[in-house]
């Protein structure tokens, strides 16, 4: 994943899979619930068997996904889809370049490893569910977080909570 400067213009890094984890903690110190290999299986399972994705339809969001490279990878399979175009890695490949998308994702070898982290797409539904619920899960968690804030605030009062 790319991280952009201030102005958003500029790229200054880019972080893998174990570094994106670390970035994204909750303020009490926690990691946010999370399961990047049902993520990385439910994306590799869906380019070797798009069919799949039948199956998961409405079912997962790109934000439910805890890496926003996930979640981009997945927009763009549900673009293809929407075109009634095929979900393959070669078309993949092109979508995301088109949305400038393709090195933030991590390029040709960042969409291989997806197919790498999957044995087949017979378990994407069982995927989708986990990654639906951990999504819950994390929204749960910045709901609670929110509410803690503003009871926290100085001029909070109950009645406007």
């Amino acid at each position: 994943m790319e991280f952009y400067d201030e102005e958003g213009d500029v790229p200054v890094g880019v972080i893998d899979n174990a570094q994106e984890e670390s970035a994204q903690t909750w303020r009490t110190g926690g990691t946010s619930p999370h399961n990047l290999t049902a993520e990385q299986a439910l994306l590799g399972g869906l380019l070797l068997e798009p069919d799949q994705f039948d199956f998961i339809e409405g079912k997962v969001r790109e934000d439910d996904f805890f890496a926003p490279t996930h979640g981009m990878i997945f927009a763009a399979m549900q673009a293809l889809r929407k075109r009634q175009q095929p979900i393959d890695p070669v078309l993949l490949q092109s979508e995301l370049k088109a949305e400038g998308r393709l090195d933030a994702v991590g390029g040709v070898v960042g969409l291989s490893a997806l197919t790498d982290a999957a044995t087949s797409g017979a378990n994407v539904e069982h995927y989708a569910d986990i990654i639906q619920d951990l999504a819950a899960l994390r929204r749960l968690i910045q709901v609670s977080m929110d509410s803690i804030s503003a009871a926290s605030a100085p001029d909070a009062k109950a009645t406007d909570l």
